[in-house]
């Protein structure tokens, strides 16, 4: 064989390359703690043999909980997952305030607590809606093209930024004066960091505060319940039988309105065009969604519409808000899909 020196065969490039999905679709997953949720689609990956899979949400090692991962043309909707609410039960501890603001981190500072139960009452009732927080140094979230954790491993210090974050639905579920340490259920639109109300509520009581548990318990559309653990799904996929943690396509995005369309709409919209009579069902669809209520203008930004084959059932694409009176394609499938592995029963 004939190769240039630093040049990979032909044959070895042409093996690297990944194999496509076995099925188009959501893996819900039930997160252990102690792994990144790298390392889940990187165990995902391996079992399907296939590198088209992402996920809907990141979790830090130290949670558990649910993680929406996205297989074959299910990568698609990622955007649109990622808008979803989210809910945790979350468990903050009293008078620790370490640098990454949950347990894992490294302690800045300890104080006395002053244990009152009736005063994490009346702080929690002061925690939900939209509040004004600062975002964790050792986050994702970048500032000047640089990720936040980024400037916190190499111990730069950076002004400190203050980002609107809404919870709601947030119920008191324990509290322990023994550790000084109470449990909570909340919910959180994207871009909510529990480690900032951690950290907020810690200050407001006086004595500082870390999160010291965190489980995801819903991550819109979906709950814990439906999810499995990795071992649990990959042994019914091994044995060739239908996960009950795999979503198909067609059930994805459920919570957006569906058009059925066939004939010369169908093969329109196949080539990137959509037809007046489509354009108008849309508008239909749009319009008895807002007056029964199932909708209103403040979700045009989160809701779209589902398009279906009227012959297939399949999704053949998605539609958004191009304007208040029109909608335009975001994505098309052209490839027959499958909600099972080739070889389940």
């Amino acid at each position: 064989m004939n190769v240039k020196i630093g040049q990979m065969p032909k044959e070895v490039r042409m093996a690297k390359k990944s194999k496509p999905a076995p099925f188009h679709g959501l893996v819900l997953l039930d997160k252990p703690e102690g792994i990144t949720s790298h390392d889940l689609v990187g165990k995902l990956r391996k079992l399907l043999q296939t590198k088209t899979i992402g996920h809907a949400g990141t979790l830090d090692p130290m949670a558990t909980g649910l993680m929406v991962l996205l297989v074959g043309d299910a990568t698609k909707f990622s955007n649109y997952i990622l808008r979803g609410d989210k809910a945790y039960e979350a468990e903050v501890s009293l008078g620790r305030i370490t640098d990454t603001w949950d347990r894992t981190g490294e302690t800045q500072s300890t104080a006395a607590v002053d244990w009152s139960e009736s005063k994490i009452q009346e702080i929690c009732k002061t925690m939900q809606g939209e509040l004004e927080l600062p975002l964790p140094i050792f986050s994702a979230v970048k500032k000047d093209g640089k990720k936040l954790y980024e400037y916190a491993r190499e111990g730069k210090e950076i002004e400190e930024i203050i980002r609107p974050m809404n919870f709601r639905e947030l119920e008191l579920l324990s509290m322990n004066a023994q550790d000084f340490s109470f449990r909570v259920r909340l919910r959180c639109e994207k871009g909510g960091y529990i480690r900032s109300w951690a950290k907020v509520f810690g200050d407001r009581f006086g004595c500082g505060a870390n999160l010291s548990a965190l489980r995801r318990s819903f991550s819109e559309p979906y709950t814990i319940d439906l999810a499995q653990t990795f071992d649990e799904f990959a042994k019914d996929y091994q044995a060739g039988v239908k996960p009950k943690a795999l979503v198909p396509l067609e059930n994805c995005l459920e919570t957006w309105p569906e058009l059925y369309i066939d004939g010369r709409d169908e093969k329109m919209l196949m080539n990137g065009a959509i037809t007046d009579s489509v354009q108008r069902r849309m508008q239909w669809i749009d319009r008895e969604g807002m007056e029964c209520g199932r909708f209103d203008l403040s979700d045009r930004d989160k809701l779209g519409i589902k398009v279906l084959s009227c012959k297939s059932k399949r999704i053949l694409a998605l539609m958004v808000p191009k304007d208040q009176a029109s909608y335009k394609i975001a994505r098309v499938f052209r490839v027959s899909h499958s909600d099972m592995p080739e070889n389940a029963q």
